[in-house]
Parts: structure tokens; C-alpha cells; sequence
């Protein structure tokens, strides 16, 4: 008895040794395929900003991530994929429908809408069929898709449009607005309209500007153009007017433009730091901090933005004069 004990213990040893010996064969066979096709991928594929995604295009696009070198996640057939970057999530498009995954090529947002947009403080809009909505990183719908137009500022903060009546939410509370049509500067600011009158608010649907003018420059950044009683002049986000008036007012820069009255026919330097008299000829802009005035007398004004300075040069020496402020200020 003890005999056959010992024996039936010997055998099941033996068992379990052959199949402990074929699960690591299989394991080290499939390690090694693996690492196959992930050197083939490293060798055919393109690198992303990410190390672990590649990306293959012929006349489709193939997204392929590895994690660890334990596994490859592959999404072929796309359409388009979105910017990959390091802790973003990434739209994917295919047959016309967008989605988004994250890092890992996990699921954020099931690829069924007809449009997605980029994400803001972790929402991001959302259009299916003819409505708009917002959703999560979850792919939770944080306003319902039944909006004809959502305009997303920072802090979640929207400004909603549904039929002809538009409304302000922060996720908390929303409030109906008195307006008539509403145009996105940037994350900050919108132009509105009321009764043919332009003004600024913000994503809180309060006014920073109220709407007093007949038209106002869809650029903005410290200053706009704001145009009533025929005439065009410069305002500051105070609404301080900070230039004379004009008949046309020109951008050259972020916050430089160039002015003019018809009758005159010279151009004035405008800015919220230093503006001059319409007396240039041509104003052209030479970088982002210095503008040449040209005026009649074969001479030219150097306008220094940030310094606050003008310097009437004769033309030829412009150039050798740039040339040096700008090597003083390199060697500062």
C-alpha cells in the first residue's frame, strides 16, 4: 500500500513538472514573439512625442502602443489621429466618427460622434448629429447634447446657445442672457451683440465692455478696435479710449496697428505704450519690438515698443542703428 502511495505521489510529480516545464516553454515562446513584434514595430513604425505609441501610415493610419514590453495595444484603420502628447488624451477618427484614448489605448470616448473638440480643464465638446454637448474624460455628458452652439472658456465656464436664447453655465448655475449673437476671441473673452450694438463679456456672461459700438476687431489681446460715429480708434479692456480717431485703423503687430485719416494721407503709430502723430509715409514692422516709420525726407523713425523710444535716423543708417541696440541688449 505504502508502495503504490509513494508511487501515485512520484507520477503526480512528474505530472506537474511536465506541465510546469510546457507552461514556461509556452511563456518564453510568447515572450519571445513579443519582443519580435515589438523590435518589427520599433523598426517599421514612427515615433511619437510618447515613447510607448507608434504610428504607422499608408493609406490608413495604424496606432500602436506598448506598455512595458508586456503587451502591444493595436488600433488600425483610422482615419486621423489628433496631436500625441505625454498625459493628453488622443482623438482618433474612423469612417467619419471620433473618439478618444488615452496614453495606455484605453477608451476615453467611445468613437460615435460626428465631432469632438480639444480638451479644456478635462471637458471637452462633443457634436452628434446636429447638437452639441460637453463631456468628461469619462465620456459622461456634462451638458446634454441638445445645444445648436457651446463656446468653452476656462474654468468651465460655457456660454450655450438652444434655439434663438443663449445662457451662460458654470457646471453649477445657468443664466439666460439678454443677447442676440455671440463671437469667440479666445478662452477669456467673447464679442456679443444686442440690438446691432457690439460689446465684450466673458464666459460668466458678465460685461466687460458694454455694447456701445457698431463694430469691434474680432483680435484681441490688451487692446481692440472699436469703431462708432464713423470713425475707428483704439480701447483698452478698461474701456478707455487710448488714441485719437481715425478713418481707418490697420494691425501690423499683436498690439501695434497703424492709423490714418483720408484727407491726410499719412499713417500714425498706435499702440498701448507709445503712439505718434500721422506723419509716416509707410509704417513697416521690422520684429515683434521695433517699427520703422518712413517719412518723407529721406529719413525714418526707429519706434522702440518696449522702450518707450523714437529715433530719427537718416535711412541709410536704420539698419547699422537696429543692428547695435539689439547687440547692446544681447550682451545685457
Amino acid at each position: 500500500m505504502r508502495r503504490r502511495r509513494k508511487n501515485k505521489k512520484n507520477k503526480l510529480r512528474k505530472i506537474l513538472l511536465i506541465v510546469l516545464f510546457i507552461f514556461v516553454a509556452i511563456n518564453l515562446f510568447l515572450n519571445k514573439k513579443i519582443a519580435e513584434k515589438i523590435n518589427k514595430i520599433k523598426n517599421e513604425y514612427s515615433k511619437t512625442d510618447v515613447a510607448n505609441i507608434y504610428v504607422q501610415e499608408d493609406k490608413k493610419f495604424n496606432l500602436v502602443i506598448v506598455n512595458d514590453n508586456e503587451y502591444i495595444k493595436e488600433i488600425k484603420g483610422l482615419d486621423d489621429i489628433g496631436e500625441i502628447k505625454k498625459d493628453k488624451p488622443i482623438l482618433i477618427v474612423r469612417n467619419g466618427k471620433y473618439g478618444y484614448i488615452d496614453s495606455n489605448g484605453d477608451i476615453l470616448i467611445p468613437m460615435e460622434y460626428d465631432a469632438l473638440g480639444t480638451f479644456i480643464d478635462g471637458k471637452v465638446l462633443a457634436k452628434k448629429d446636429t447638437k452639441i454637448g460637453v463631456l468628461n474624460e469619462k465620456g459622461e455628458e456634462v451638458l446634454p447634447l441638445q445645444y445648436d452652439e457651446i463656446y468653452m472658456g476656462e474654468n468651465n465656464t460655457f456660454i450655450m446657445k438652444e434655439g434663438s436664447i443663449y445662457s451662460s453655465c458654470d457646471l453649477k448655475t445657468k443664466t439666460t442672457l439678454n443677447i442676440d449673437e455671440v463671437y469667440k476671441v479666445n478662452e477669456n473673452i467673447l464679442i456679443f451683440s444686442n440690438e446691432n450694438k457690439f460689446g465684450i463679456m466673458n464666459y460668466k456672461g458678465e460685461i466687460i465692455i458694454p455694447n456701445t459700438f457698431d463694430e469691434i476687431s474680432t483680435f484681441i489681446d490688451k487692446i481692440f478696435i472699436g469703431y462708432k460715429e464713423q470713425k475707428y480708434s483704439l480701447y483698452n479692456l478698461k474701456n478707455e479710449k487710448i488714441s485719437g480717431d481715425y478713418d481707418f485703423i490697420e494691425q501690423i503687430g499683436n498690439n501695434e496697428y497703424k492709423g490714418g485719416n483720408n484727407e491726410i494721407g499719412n499713417y500714425a503709430f498706435l499702440s498701448a505704450h507709445i503712439s505718434t502723430e500721422d506723419k509716416y509715409e509707410n509704417i513697416r514692422k521690422y520684429d515683434e519690438s521695433i517699427y520703422i516709420g518712413e517719412l518723407k525726407n529721406d529719413t525714418s523713425d526707429v519706434i522702440e515698443v518696449k522702450s518707450k523710444s523714437i529715433r530719427n535716423l537718416k535711412n541709410d543708417d536704420v539698419e547699422k542703428y537696429i543692428k547695435k541696440i539689439k547687440g547692446e541688449k544681447s550682451n545685457e
